[in-house]
């Protein structure tokens, strides 16, 4: 493994075997993962090489060293980088999980995309769903987009008549309890697009717990919603999540491996 995809201690060694291993189970779901392959990105993008290349073998080393001696899988995610060769990074993804049949994949979707791609790969490569992101918003804004700047309605149509998943961060300075998000997580769900399967990423993007707080009694009521817990540091917004939500609509999720491979993260 490079050496620079992971900063691991002595000390780390002795937290997990002091602290950790005794209840963290046997066998663990990821639900909240990624995989980058630098060829893929544009020579010219700010993110080409910002991180160490990992594939679906560096992350099972990754998981070896930091989580010992447990069973492992894993929910794939397109990972969104500027200049990314979309096609090109869903055939890598598929490569590399397609002989893992307990390891499942959404594939990098941007707002531009045509919709023939992301039906082909759903119905021939196992693609279970769709990952977006306000990186690629029509609007060129990626604080206060609203989802269907970065998901347009063609695509929940298709998602809809598929019955897909869709792993979805949230935009704009309240995320989950923007009045706008809201007010389209409930059309959506609730109306227009009653088959497509939601998970709101990093606890509905709660990094700290306004939000949720706010927001949990109305998304607690809609259909088809779950949770990741990945990338949140603040341990009041799971607080707030475990005591309101029923808890078979929580996802555990690192959003490994390079964001969390360094002391300071949030694994």
């Amino acid at each position: 493994m490079d050496s620079k995809i992971l900063d691991y201690t002595k000390h780390d060694k002795d937290f997990w075997d002091e602290e950790l291993d005794d209840w963290v189970p046997k066998r663990i779901y990821d639900s909240h993962i990624h995989m980058l392959k630098n060829d893929l990105i544009d020579d010219a993008s700010e993110h080409k090489n910002a991180f160490p290349d990992a594939d679906l073998n560096i992350i099972t080393k990754w998981n070896k060293i930091v989580l010992p001696n447990r069973e492992i899988n894993h929910l794939v995610l397109g990972r969104p980088a500027l200049g990314t060769d979309i096609n090109a990074h869903n055939e890598f993804l598929h490569q590399e999980v397609k002989s893992n049949k307990l390891t499942r994949a959404h594939r990098l979707t941007t707002p531009i995309g045509p919709l023939s791609d992301i039906e082909q790969d759903i119905k021939l490569k196992g693609f279970q769903g769709l990952k977006v992101y306000r990186m690629y918003s029509i609007t060129g804004d990626i604080a206060n987009c609203v989802i269907e700047d970065f998901l347009p309605h063609e695509q929940l149509e298709l998602a809809n008549d598929l019955g897909l998943w869709i792993t979805l961060h949230l935009s704009r300075e309240d995320a989950c309890a923007d009045k706008e998000n809201l007010r389209d997580l409930e059309e959506f769900t609730t109306k227009r697009y009653p088959n497509i399967k939601w998970i709101l990423a990093h606890v509905a993007r709660s990094f700290t717990y306004r939000p949720i707080q706010k927001a949990i009694d109305t998304l607690k009521h809609l259909p088809n919603i779950w949770y990741d817990l990945s990338a949140v540091t603040d341990v009041r917004p799971f607080i707030t999540l475990f005591k309101n939500e029923d808890h078979k609509r929580i996802f555990y999720g690192t959003d490994g491996i390079e964001s969390v491979s360094f002391h300071g993260a949030y694994t």
